[in-house]
C-alpha cells in the first residue's frame, strides 16, 4: 500500500480486479453502457477529501513526483489549465486537493453523470467541519461525515473534533442526512428539496450548517479534469 503510489502513481493496491468472471468489465464501462444495475443512487464526496492523506496514510498522488507522473500521462494542452485550477501546485494544500479530487471527487462526478442517463441520481458534497478540523487544515476531509451520518458524535474522536465548537451544527447535519438516507433506503426517493442530478445541470446538495443546492459546483475544475483525463 505504501510502495504502490510511488511505483505506479495514481494507482491503489487495494482495488477490484477485472477478471472476466466476478468483475467482467471495468465499472465505468458498465455505467457508460447502461449495464450497471439501473437503481436509484445517492453518491457524493467531502469538500476536501485529500487533506487527511499524509504521513502513514500518504497514498494519494500529492507529492511532486506523483503529481508529475500524472501530468506526464495527460494531454499536454491540459497542463496549464490544471495548474491554474490548483494554484501553487504542488504545495501542500493544492497538492492535497489535487490528489483528493483525482481519487474521489472526479470519479464520483463521472459515475453520477453516466448513471443519471439510466436511473435517478442524487449527488451531495459534505462541507461542514468543526473548528478543530479547520485549525488543523483538514476541513471537511475524508471520513468525517461518518461521525455525523451514523450518530457517532459522542465517540472519542468526535468529541475531540468538536472540542472547540461546532458540535450542534455537526450533529444536526447528521440528523438531516439520516432522514435523507433512511427515506431513500425505504422508498428509493429522497425527501425534501434535493433535486435529481443530471449532466445538464449537475444539481448538488451541499451539506453545511445550512444546506443548499448548487448547480455544477466547481464546474470549471470538472471541465479541466475532463481534458486532463479524457479516457475516464
Amino acid at each position: 500500500q505504501v510502495r504502490t503510489p510511488d511505483a505506479n502513481p495514481g494507482t491503489f493496491c487495494l482495488a477490484p480486479v477485472i477478471d472476466g468472471a466476478f468483475l467482467p468489465e471495468h465499472p465505468l464501462d458498465a455505467f457508460r453502457g447502461g449495464r450497471a444495475h439501473r437503481v436509484p443512487l445517492i453518491i457524493g464526496t467531502n469538500d476536501r477529501e485529500g487533506a487527511i492523506f499524509r504521513g502513514r496514510a500518504n497514498v494519494l498522488p500529492r507529492s511532486p513526483w506523483r503529481i508529475q507522473a500524472l501530468f506526464d500521462h495527460a494531454p499536454e494542452d491540459s497542463h496549464d489549465e490544471m495548474r491554474a485550477a490548483y494554484p501553487g501546485l504542488p504545495i501542500k494544500r493544492a497538492a492535497a486537493d489535487f490528489g483528493g479530487d483525482y481519487a474521489f471527487w472526479y470519479p464520483s462526478i463521472v459515475v453520477a453523470g453516466l448513471h443519471s442517463r439510466f436511473a435517478p441520481v442524487h449527488f451531495y458534497r459534505f462541507d461542514i467541519a468543526p473548528r478543530v478540523m479547520h485549525l488543523l487544515g483538514l476541513d471537511a476531509t475524508h471520513g468525517i461525515e461518518m461521525y455525523a451520518l451514523f450518530d457517532q458524535v459522542d465517540s472519542p474522536f468526535a468529541r475531540t473534533m468538536t472540542a472547540l465548537g461546532g458540535r450542534e451544527p455537526f450533529n444536526r447535519a447528521g440528523e438531516r442526512m439520516r432522514r435523507h438516507w433512511l427515506h431513500f433506503a425505504c422508498t428509493g426517493i429522497v425527501e425534501g428539496n434535493w433535486p435529481r442530478y443530471t449532466e445538464s445541470d449537475r444539481l448538488t446538495l451541499i451539506i453545511d450548517v445550512v444546506d443548499r443546492v448548487e448547480a455544477d459546483p466547481r464546474g470549471e475544475r470538472r471541465r479541466v479534469w475532463q481534458r486532463f483525463l479524457p479516457g475516464l
